[in-house]
């Protein structure tokens, strides 16, 4: 196999979506798990809040450097060696746990690295999927996947993560530490070389981040599609920062009913992995893309104004359904349209900028929880992100079938 132009494998990109679901239903166990060991310590809805900030906050100072990375190394190589560290650190944690050695600041310590492993293995994972699917499958390979990983990260894992922390939470560390144990040798098993070309001309890292960063901001749409989801990532995860407690305080919820709640969300998700590529076919790229961050925007208010159970669950279905359209869409116009040498570095700044916002809107919701009341992130973030949208909308024309394969500065693709 060339260590230029890597065979596409179908056995390759299933051993990869294997790994991923995988890996993400021990995330969806300790999606739970963590805020509620957390809430036995404190009850501060600043200490909860800052938890998905130490998660998060890696996307903003580590991210650039991880696509950096993933231009220069075998991508599968650094992969399933990240997965073993995550392996590593979460099996001591769980011995703290188990021996009850655990404090805030371990929890803390241990958020902070796995949110490392997440950027750096998760840039990696979306920009190999090239190299393992041809161009004109890309938005149905990236449906599966993220299709797969709801079912495991939103809709299994939770429950099975309250029922974990119900009997002994220690297990549901130790389950997340087998997940990527697992994951890792299902990706060490890809077949192939896949470092990308030209890393021989590059010359320091921060001037291929340079790089990166100048092919995204000089291409318009992928520029104001970054900016977009930077604005509404921020402001979504300001309600998801005080999720554990609203579910707790507003709608009466126990441990088991946390995790129901969450997996509720999973079946709007898988369809939109599912439905995303069908949904491009009959309305376009642009319109899928505006319609969807419109509904999710919509969605985010919408929460903040239910305090029923019965009524936050449909709409959370609803807002993730919009959400994986979203990232469907966004992540295989990315997929097909910057090199290989670059699509490490151009993925990891788009997403500096998307993902970066996390922490700031995880800071965002503790503040306006504590300063007012539980509705205000959600009210807040959903009113934010309607605005955005309807702001960045004008720039999202000419997004289609046609102009996907076009490089930026190309006639048929709009650019600055």
């Amino acid at each position: 196999m060339s260590t230029t132009e890597p065979t596409r494998s179908d056995s390759g990109f299933v051993k990869l979506a294997a790994a991923s679901t995988i890996s993400n239903l021990g995330d969806g166990v300790v999606l739970v798990a963590l805020p509620l060991l957390a809430t036995q310590l404190t009850r501060d809805p600043t200490a909860i809040g800052g938890l998905l900030l130490a998660m998060r906050l890696p996307w903003l100072v580590c991210s650039l450097f991880a696509g950096a990375l993933a231009d220069r190394v075998d991508r599968r190589q650094l992969m399933w060696r990240v997965d073993v560290v995550r392996c590593l650190a979460l099996s001591a944690f769980a011995a703290g746990v188990a021996t009850d050695h655990v404090t805030m600041t371990m929890l803390y310590t241990l958020a902070i690295v796995l949110g490392i492993g997440e950027t750096f293995r998760d840039n990696a994972a979306q920009v190999i999927v090239p190299s393992l699917v041809r161009d004109t499958r890309l938005e149905w390979a990236n449906g599966r996947i993220a299709s797969l990983e709801t079912v495991t990260n939103r809709f299994i894992g939770p429950p099975l993560g309250g029922l974990l922390a119900g009997a002994a939470i220690a297990s549901a560390f130790v389950f997340d530490a087998a997940t990527f144990a697992a994951a890792a040798i299902l990706v060490a098993a890809i077949p192939g070389t896949f470092r990308p070309p030209n890393t021989h001309q590059q010359t320091t890292v921060l001037a291929g981040i340079r790089d990166g960063l100048a092919w995204l901001w000089h291409h318009r749409q992928l520029r104001t599609l970054a900016l977009l989801l930077g604005a509404l990532t921020c402001l979504a995860t300001a309600g998801e920062a005080i999720l554990v407690l609203y579910a707790q305080q507003i709608l009466g919820l126990g441990e088991v009913g946390y995790g129901a709640l969450i997996s509720a969300a999973a079946l709007g998700a898988v369809s939109g992995g599912i439905l995303s590529s069908r949904i491009v076919d009959r309305v376009g790229r642009s319109t899928a893309l505006v319609s969807a961050a419109l509904t999710y925007s919509i969605a985010q208010l919408g929460l903040g104004l239910a305090d029923q159970a019965w009524i936050f669950a449909p709409v959370m279905a609803l807002g993730a359904f919009s959400a994986v359209t979203w990232n469907v869409v966004t992540v295989s116009l990315r997929q097909a349209l910057v090199p290989d040498e670059l699509r490490g570095r151009v993925n990891s700044a788009y997403r500096f900028f998307g993902w970066g916002a996390m922490p700031i809107g995880a800071l965002l919701g503790a503040l306006l929880a504590n300063a007012t009341n539980l509705h205000a992130p959600f009210i807040v973030g959903g009113l934010g992100m309607i605005t955005a949208t309807i702001i960045a909308t004008p720039h999202l024309t000419h997004i289609d079938q046609g102009q996907i394969n076009q490089p930026p500065g190309a006639t048929s693709v709009s650019t600055n």
